[in-house]
């Protein structure tokens, strides 16, 4: 098993899925094999007193006295091995060690993971291909966006300086997997196409010029391989002259060629083109710029003084090499790592590296994401965004951009830039679909069964013990020297009809103690002979020795004769003065009680165990499944019920062995009932045949006991398993943050409180873009609080859980979320004018169409812009031009409404602070209106939200995990002082300084607000927000998107540490927040089905052998009946061995001699039997009907009587016999 396990990699589940069949067989094989050679032991201790007759005369404690069955097996042990019975000294020996192998058996497997590989075909589903590129710049228009900017830039700042996923990073062919995947597989490798670049940027020797002040200064630039030539600057740019100053910086690139051209226009369509002659130049300056002269039409001219100058040409070369893409085998859209071959290298047809640098440069001069700060004066080419890229920034500032003039570094960034960013420009527009063969091999994770060590090295060593002792066994055990069935009483009788010698020695031992028997044996030896016929016979020697007793042999039994007389003479059913009948320990009460109840006390002991373990986090902590703990808790449960099934089987042996006495008491039972019926030493199917056969209920009862609970072993081993727990613990944490709220205010200054800062804009516009968000506070529409600083850190009952997975907190927070409530204005208050205009030379006229909502003030809220009389209105309205005098059209905006609070009195909802109008219009100069106008109010709820948060020093909610809010309603945060709860964001001035996006033409005006919601992310359909029954659609869409604005604004600007002036009012105890933690750890638990199990098999055990016992009358006999002599004894007198004194000739012999039956028993058959007291006068050797007269010759002439087992006669029985035929029972018979 372990080379297979080695070999194989652990044993697959292969037969069957179910891991507990190969899990548990080893100990259902062991229970079989301990039951096979508990008969074997069984067989071996009671042939052993017929071995010891075999070998000759020996002493009546060897041989007839001689008993290793009733004894523990500790005492038969010890006793084998101070006689020297080594047979009987190993078979116990074996018979412990396989059970000690069977308990050990139960942890011999452990289920684990286990890896392999195997080969499988794959497809190449794309292929590096220029064709679609090459077409597009011989056309007229170029394939190349912004979108390879983007997604570099996306990747760049979102995983940082941590190395960003492969398959997002990297340009390789994409694949799927064609051959039959193994459930079990986790990895994969495929043979893939991938690209591989290198950009190379020179040093450029600079040299700059200006003679006389002027518009342009000249640098003349130079590398190694490249005469670039005089390439002129502006030195002051006409939009920028306000900020021509000292400390001015300069950025140009572009195209330049290598034979002194400078800057050229270079079309790299051009097939002619010798690509290899050009190259990409990027400068950056810092200079000081003085205006010399001014006029009013031109820009004057500039002194420029240049502090520092870095520039840089830069070439790019590639290959497409052969590579191993390694990722998840059943998404094939991932990769985790990408390994590269040499053993093809090639390049794509029609595509340069000049074509590659080209395309990236054409890119990034279409891409929108830098800005330039007011702190810096930059006189650039319009490539901001190639700058952008090359600082690792979206906003120009000194900062980031002076790093440039140094020329490693530009040397350095702008190399990794076109590296990263020429991977992102072949994934876009260079994989083509395809469909090629190629080679790959998965790798798989499949749940094996491995073996324990421990258990399996201690296994190996037992039995590897356990062969050596079966050899020593087979050595000095011997067959063929004992009767067959040796422990029937049959062939007891049998034998004692064949033993005159001891026959007459135990005449009178039939009723006395075991003691007593030996005492009137000290002083002789017994051995076997062998008739004629080969039957045995146990014959006795007289010897002397020195420790004998001087009393005669039968003393005792004469003594005991006479005092029986008198006790007949004094009762009419005499009985002996004795303690008590013998009776197996097991059967005794004390004994009986520890049987049932240990396992009743098992079965209440698992139910509440299982409770426990249900309601209590379950048991103790492990570190794995083959720790010392669950080691010391799985062996302890089985050395239970290895207990409870000891006891069972020792039960289970007296009531088989007594099941015979206890028939023979009640009387009336055949031969096959009793005298030669045993079931000991039989396999329990025989066993259990012969019980039923012959109606013995109790050891049919006991006999199903034993047996099912040889199956406890085999329970157990499920009982206790591994499990993952969460273990948690009430906690409690401190709110660090709070919102410095921007509310309507009560005078016109108020308003700078609604300015959006425009780092924030620039935010939700790079998220809107699809650059990562790195917010950590914001969950969907809602921003939490910072809190940290838990109580308690960590729980004492967590402590050694914890260092095994990190602890996480599950809190209730106190969040805000910003909401917009709207209400539509009534169709009455829509008006739209459409004038005529021309512009008066070349008489060309067109519309220009207003359209405009008004909408009455809540009371307490004015326009502080308009009159006294029309304070409580406000209007909102927007126009165009119509210059193609379009007949309809569409148009959505949002306006910022300039609404302020009295002094003296301030609604409780706020005021609106935004208005809208979206819809349709047809017509020219009196159109037909399809719009709908709203007028909102901004608020901030508070909300409670049940966030998790990892157990680290940042305290950082975990938004990736389950996040919700609770059922408190949420409740609008009301200004302290004015009482009110309107905002007043200014949310159209912040929009408009972002771009439209989304469908627009002359036909469709619309502000960058609502082309978001018809043209973003979450895109719109317009028609569907046309109508009075498309109000609460069009008021969902714009709270969606206010609410992604907004959770922007309320986190950068208006988080503030607990406390401020405007802060939210949290409920009592504002600056704690309750919640949980938990930690995940291994815990061993009760298995419900193996507890039911055990339980029913337990259960099933106390009925079956409580009834068994009830049976079964255990005192009716005197001694152990299992030495020879004890069970011989038990004849002594019957008519089954009938004497004569006469031989068969007529001649009378010296001593009394026995008669021998040719036909052993025959008088058996038919016959009634009893075990009681019988009349010796009475008691004769035969029925009438028998063919042998001397079969009823008398056993003897005196009027004695005597206690044993013989034939019954009712018509000369013991009167007294028949009422009580047992003096030992003291339960009423049964």
């Amino acid at each position: 098993m372990w080379c297979l396990v080695n070999r194989y990699n652990g044993i697959p589940l292969t037969l069957t899925s179910n891991h507990y069949t190969w899990t548990y067989g080893p100990t259902a094989i062991f229970t079989v094999v301990v039951s096979l050679w508990k008969q074997v032991n069984y067989c071996t201790m009671v042939s052993q007193p017929w071995h010891e007759l075999h070998n000759g005369p020996q002493e009546a404690a060897q041989t007839v006295l001689l008993d290793y069955i009733w004894p523990l097996q500790i005492t038969s042990f010890t006793k084998a091995l101070k006689n020297r019975h080594l047979a009987v000294a190993t078979s116990i020996l074996i018979f412990t060690l396989l059970r000690l192998v069977m308990v050990v058996s139960t942890t011999l497997f452990v289920l684990e993971d286990t890896s392999f590989s195997q080969n499988i075909q794959a497809q190449l589903v794309t292929k590096f291909n220029a064709t679609k590129y090459r077409d597009s710049i011989l056309g007229s228009k170029s394939i190349v966006t912004s979108d390879p900017v983007w997604d570099y830039l996306d990747l760049r700042e979102e995983h940082g300086d941590a190395p960003p996923p492969v398959e997002l990073s990297m340009a390789f062919t994409n694949y799927s997997i064609s051959s039959e995947i193994h459930k079990g597989a986790d990895k994969v490798s495929v043979q893939v196409d991938a690209f591989q670049v290198n950009t190379t940027c020179e040093t450029t020797t600079v040299h700059w010029s200006q003679n006389l002040p002027a518009r342009f200064f000249n640098l003349t630039l130079k590398t190694p391989s490249c005469d670039i030539g005089t390439i002129e600057i502006a030195a002051c740019n006409s939009q920028n002259a306000l900020f021509c100053r000292l400390g001015s910086r300069y950025f140009q690139s572009g195209w330049v060629g290598c034979r002194g051209q400078g800057f050229d226009v270079v079309n790299f369509g051009d097939p002619y083109l010798n690509a290899d002659e050009y190259r990409l130049a990027i400068v950056t300056i810092e200079s000081d710029v003085t205006l010399v002269s001014d006029q009013e039409t031109y820009p004057g001219n500039y002194s420029v003084n240049v502090r520092r100058i870095a520039a840089v040409s830069c070439g790019l070369q590639y290959s497409i090499h052969q590579g191993v893409a390694h990722g998840p085998a059943f998404d094939t859209n991932k990769v985790d790592s990408l390994e590269i071959t040499n053993t093809h290298q090639s390049q794509i047809d029609n595509l340069t590296g000049s074509d590659i640098l080209d395309a990236m440069f054409i890119s990034a001069s279409n891409a929108n994401t830098t800005n330039t700060s007011l702190s810096i004066a930059l006189m650039d080419d319009g490539r901001l965004d190639l700058l952008g890229l090359l600082m690792g920034s979206r906003t120009i500032v000194p900062t980031t951009f002076d790093p440039l003039l140094d020329v490693s570094s530009l040397k350095n960034k702008a190399e990794v830039t076109f590296n990263g960013l020429s991977h992102q420009l072949m994934r876009r527009y260079f994989l083509l679909p395809a469909d090629v063969a190629t080679a790959g091999s998965i790798h798989c994770t499949e749940r094996r069964l491995y073996t324990r060590q421990a258990a399996l090295w201690a296994m190996v060593g037992l039995l590897a013990f356990i062969s050596c002792l079966v050899l020593l066994f087979a050595v000095y055990s011997k067959q063929g020297v004992a009767p067959h069935s040796p422990a029937t009483l049959a062939n007891a009788a049998y034998t004692m009809s064949r033993s005159p010698t001891t026959g007459r020695l135990l005449k009178e031992s039939n009723l006395i103690r075991l003691s007593d028997i030996r005492k009137c044996l000290a002083n002789y030896d017994f051995f076997t002979v062998g008739d004629r016929t080969g039957m045995l016979r146990v014959e006795a020697v007289a010897v002397s020795r020195k420790e004998a007793s001087t009393k005669s042999p039968g003393f005792l039994a004469r003594k005991w004769e006479s005092t029986s007389w008198k006790r007949k003479s004094q009762s009419p059913d005499p009985k002996p003065r004795k303690k008590g009948a013998w009776m197996p320990y097991s059967s005794h009460r004390h004994a009986i009680a520890l049987t049932l109840i240990l396992p009743a006390t098992a079965i209440g002991t698992l139910e509440i165990l299982r409770y426990l373990s249900d309601n209590n986090e379950h048991f103790v902590t492990v570190a794995s499944d083959a720790s010392i703990a669950a080691y010391a808790i799985r062996y302890s449960s089985i050395a239970i019920v290895l207990i409870i099934s000891t006891l069972f089987n020792t039960l289970d042996f007296a009531i088989a062995t007594m099941t015979s006495f206890s028939a023979l008491a009640i009387g009336g039972a055949t031969a096959e009932r009793t005298i030669q019926f045993t079931i000991l030493g039989d396999l329990p199917p025989v066993a259990l045949y012969k019980t039923i056969y012959h109606m013995h209920i109790g050891a049919t009862l006991s006999l199903v006991a034993s047996t099912i609970g040889s199956l406890l072993t085999i329970a157990i081993s499920g009982l206790w398993v591994e499990t993952a727990i969460e273990i948690s613990r009430n906690v409690t944490v401190e709110v660090q943050s709070d919102w410095n709220v921007g509310f309507t205010g009560t005078s016109i200054n108020t308003f700078l409180a609604g300015i959006v800062e425009e780092d924030t804009i620039a935010l939700f516009n790079d998220v809107e873009h699809g650059v990562p968000d790195k917010a950590t506070l914001i969950w969907g529409n809602v921003v939490l609080p910072r809190v940290g600083n838990p109580q308690p850190s960590i729980t004492s009952q967590l402590k050694e859980t914890s260092e095994e997975s990190a602890p996480e907190y599950h809190i209730t927070v106190p969040a805000v979320r910003p909401f917009l409530e709207c209400s539509e204005l009534p169709s009455s208050a829509i008006h739209a004018s459409a004038d005529l205009s021309n512009d008066g030379l070349r008489g060309h006229r067109w519309l220009s169409r207003t359209f405009e909502a008004t909408a009455t003030l809540p009371a307490g809220c004015v326009d502080p812009y308009s009159s006294a009389e029309q304070s409580d209105t406000i209007s909102f309205s927007d126009w165009f031009d119509d210059y193609n005098n379009n007949t309809s059209g569409w148009v959505g905006w949002i306006f910022d409404l300039s609404v302020i609070l009295k002094s003296d009195k301030a609604p409780a909802e706020g005021c609106p602070s935004l208005g809208a109008i979206y819809g349709t219009y047809e017509g020219a100069e009196q159109p037909h209106l399809n719009l709908t106008a709203l007028i909102c109010t901004q608020h901030l709820q508070l909300v409670q939200a049940n966030v998790p948060y990892p157990a680290d020093m940042s305290f950082t909610p975990n938004l990736t995990k389950q996040v919700h809010l609770n059922s408190i309603p949420p409740k609008n945060i009301v200004d302290s002082q004015s009482g009110s709860s309107s905002l007043g964001t200014e949310i159209s001035e912040s929009f408009y300084h972002l771009e439209v996006t989304g469908p627009v033409d002359d036909k469709i005006q619309i502000d960058p607000f609502f082309s978001r919601i018809i043209g973003g992310q979450t895109a719109i359909e317009r028609e569907s927000l046309l109508g009075s029954e498309n109000v609460d659609t069009v008021i969902a869409a714009m709270n969606d998107l206010y609410q992604k604005f907004m959770v922007r604004v309320v986190d950068l600007e208006w988080r503030r540490n607990t406390g401020g002036e405007n802060s939210t009012q949290y409920p009592s105890d504002k600056n704690i927040a309750p919640g949980y933690m938990t930690v995940t750890t291994k815990r061993l638990k009760i298995n419900k089905t193996s507890k039911i199990v055990l339980q029913t098999i337990l259960g099933t055990m106390v009925l079956l052998g409580g009834a068994a016992w009830w049976c079964v009358d255990m005192r009716v006999l005197p001694r152990n009946p299992y030495p020879i002599a004890s069970s011989m004894a038990l004849f002594a007198g019957s008519r089954l061995i009938g004497a004569s004194g006469h031989s068969p000739d007529g001649s009378r012999e010296q001593e009394q001699q026995w008669r021998i039956k040719r036909k052993p028993l025959v008088v058996l058959k038919g016959g009634r039997f009893r075990l009681g007291w019988w009349d010796g006068s009475n008691a004769v050797a035969g029925d009438s009907s028998g063919d042998d007269p001397a079969s009823h010759a008398l056993l003897s002439s005196t009027e004695r009587r005597r206690f044993g087992i013989d034939v019954e006669d009712i018509s000369k029985a013991s009167t007294g016999s028949r009422t009580d035929t047992v003096v030992f029972r003291k339960r009423k018979p049964r």
